[in-house]
């Protein structure tokens, strides 16, 4: 250590040197070390997540200081803050100790103490500011947190007789190539020009791929090649005219990009802006009104127009493939099959059963959805389990719902099943939907009615969506409940569909990741002869009313039980990719063996009034076709045409052979295979219709 120099440690003192100062510019700039309390004080605050450490303290002539730290902070962009300036205070311009003893018809204006001072080491009087803006006041905001106001000079420029001086900007040598640099130069020289000064701009010219300031172009080239520099500087000019692409990348780059990525994404026509742990829409309307309020504070006349041209660049910047599926790690380096988002990180639940991992939120994962509560391994939840065993009972009904729940908080719909819950009134039903709810979080989950999916931009609301509840399903009756059928089957076979979307672009071969669990009080009409539906549905019976005796403060305890609920439920996913399906209960087989007689009336007709044992019985085709008319009439069902009967009694028996044969001399059509046990009267109506 110089003995010049005795309050500077070592390498500090060789930083400041390297830099192109004297010891007796050191000495006279007061220059010093402090660290960590010391630090703490001058800034007048302490972090804390971060210990301030060693650092040079820059103290400006009247006892303000700014300080440079060894291991800085850095900022939303991940960018390290090298100096940092006392809480609350305002912008201050740093003013070398010669700079009063200098000439002052040339002023040069540069970013930072070290800068300013490497040039007043030539004899040029020279300003330092904190930043490319820090020669303007701090301008008021609104409540969306927009700048506006007259800009105005820091009080530190202020007092300076600007008329008939020559200003030369010296900032870095990527001022070039960073827009927003040469916006600030531009409002800068507006503002000088106005108060009779004379603004020029010098241009450092860069070092390969790193960055130039005017004290490492001092040191490399010497203070004959600078003031060359100075004396080619140009007359400030307005920066050069910025494509809709380039105002884009300034605005993603402020708005939406930190140390850990882009946080703006344009999906299916649609933008997603990350909240620091999952994803949510973002309107095209409130981007444009956020892109005209940020370009109304960078450009003159700015208009609605050219907001819009900034969000179809913006769209570009941030395209995510329209074929990828939500959740999914963008970039394709991992798989989200696993990937659980909670409050406190992603858990991977890779391995289930064992130990599970935990890893800090990412804007990598685009997912739409995050639980609020933390993941806890060691919760329980008693009320829970509680609950069940008075509303469900059966354990085997318990499990079938542990299953689904745990199936729920995964993508995975290779299960193709919906869940049906069956029960009176006040039997819980509605409880455990809203538990659900809470469990997998709003954003996860919606509730249409059945009719709405047949819609035109029906299928529009389940998209993100994890899970469509339909409490107290009612089926809509005749065409509209086939066409609510077909969509429900197609969804759960996991079938592409085209959606229709209000005021965006159609939507071809889309799958939704949607499952569903729809309550009733009793089993719905929904009329599908392939019984392909039939097959999908697991039904859980709730069969306890509590109507008289409920307990309003239960649901309270339930939700509050959310992280043990969670545990249970993985326990139920472990489950089910352990024996690779679904329990299933024996009152549920007895649902599922009425339901698919109420499903297809041909089949219920055909074990009531037929046999198929012999194959060689005989029965005429309009004797079936007659019985079938009146057994319908019984049992409230509409008959359709003898065509159409044909069809489906074939669908249900394909061993039923339709044949024609002359009988007393008359040709006549007979089904082979088919014994009649029950014979009925057709009703009074005319063939075909009721």
């Amino acid at each position: 250590m110089n003995h010049s120099t005795p309050s500077l440690a070592s390498n500090h003192l060789a930083e400041l040197r390297a830099s192109g100062l004297s010891d007796d510019t050191i000495v006279a700039a007061g220059i010093y070390s402090v660290a960590d309390a010391k630090v703490a004080e001058i800034l007048k605050w302490q972090p804390k997540e971060h210990h301030w450490g060693p650092a040079m303290a820059f103290p400006f002539a009247d006892g303000y200081t700014r300080v440079k730290l060894d291991h800085p902070r850095t900022n939303g962009k991940g960018e390290p803050i090298k100096y940092e300036s006392p809480v609350k205070s305002v912008n201050r311009a740093y003013f070398p100790p010669n700079f009063n003893d200098l000439p002052q018809d040339v002023i040069v204006v540069t970013e930072g103490e070290k800068k300013a001072l490497a040039i007043s080491q030539l004899g040029i009087a020279c300003i330092g500011l904190v930043g490319v803006w820090g020669w303007q006041q701090k301008r008021q905001r609104s409540d969306t947190g927009k700048a506006y106001g007259e800009r105005k000079l820091i009080p530190d420029l202020e007092k300076i007789d600007w008329k008939d001086k020559t200003v030369i900007l010296a900032f870095d040598s990527d001022a070039v190539q960073k827009p927003e640099v040469q916006m600030a130069e531009a409002r800068f020289a507006e503002l000088l020009n106005g108060k009779g000064a004379m603004m020029k701009v010098a241009r450092l010219p860069a070092d390969g791929d790193g960055k130039v300031g005017a004290d490492d172009f001092i040191v490399a080239h010497g203070a004959d090649a600078f003031r060359k520099i100075l004396d080619e500087a140009e007359d400030a000019a307005k920066p050069p005219a910025l494509s809709p692409m380039d105002w884009a990348k300034m605005f993603v780059d402020e708005f939406f990009r930190d140390e850990h990525g882009l946080e703006l994404r344009w999906w299916r026509d649609e933008f997603y802006r990350y909240v620091g742990t999952h994803y949510v829409k973002l309107s095209e309307s409130e981007l444009q009104a956020i892109v005209f309020a940020w370009l109304d504070d960078r450009r003159k006349m700015a208009r609605p127009c050219h907001a819009n041209d900034v969000v179809k660049a913006a769209a570009s910047l941030c395209r995510v493939n329209f074929g990828l599926d939500q959740p999914c790690f963008l970039g394709g380096k991992a798989t989200a099959a696993n990937m659980i988002p909670f409050k406190n990180g992603l858990v991977d639940i890779t391995n289930i059963g064992g130990e599970l991992t935990i890893q800090p939120h990412t804007p990598a994962f685009f997912s739409p959805t995050c639980l609020a509560y933390p993941f806890d391994p060691e919760a329980g939840c008693p009320a829970w389990e509680a609950f069940l065993a008075s509303s469900i009972g059966d354990a085997d009904g318990i499990r079938l719902l542990q299953q689904f729940l745990g199936l729920l908080l995964t993508p995975d719909t290779s299960f193709q099943k919906l869940l049906l819950l069956i029960g009176p009134r006040r039997s819980g039903k509605g409880t455990s939907l809203r538990v659900f709810q809470h469990l997998l979080g709003p954003d996860a989950c919606v509730s249409p009615s059945l009719t709405s999916l047949a819609g035109g931009f029906g299928l529009w609301q389940l998209m993100g969506k994890s899970v469509a509840m339909f409490p107290d399903a009612h089926m809509p009756a005749r065409a509209e409940g086939g066409r609510v059928v077909e969509i429900i089957k197609s969804i759960v076979g996991e079938d592409s569909l085209s959606i229709n979307r209000k005021f965006l672009p159609f939507l071809p071969n889309c799958r939704l990741g949607v499952r569903f669990i729809i309550t009733v009080n009793e089993l719905p009409r929904l009329v599908d002869t392939t019984l392909a539906l039939q097959a999908r549905i697991l039904p859980l019976v709730f069969p306890n009313s509590f109507i008289g005796k409920e307990d309003r403060e239960l649901e309270g305890r339930l939700k509050a039980e959310a992280s043990g609920i969670l545990n249970w439920a993985l326990g139920g996913l472990y489950d089910l990719r352990r024996t690779g399906r679904f329990t299933i209960p024996e009152a549920s087989a007895e649902i599922l063996e009425s339901y698919s007689r109420m499903g297809s009336p041909i089949l219920s007709f055909l074990d009531e009034c037929c046999d198929d044992t012999d194959p060689l019985a005989e029965t005429l085709c309009e004797t079936a076709y007659e019985t079938w008319q009146g057994w319908c009439v019984n049992h409230g069902h509409k008959y359709t045409c003898d065509a159409r009967f044909g069809e489906s009694l074939r669908t249900a028996w394909p061993h039923v052979k339709r044949v024609r044969k002359r009988i007393d001399g008359a040709r006549r059509y007979l089904y082979v295979g088919l014994r009649m046990t029950v014979i009925l009267s057709p009703p009074p109506l005319p063939r075909g219709g009721q």
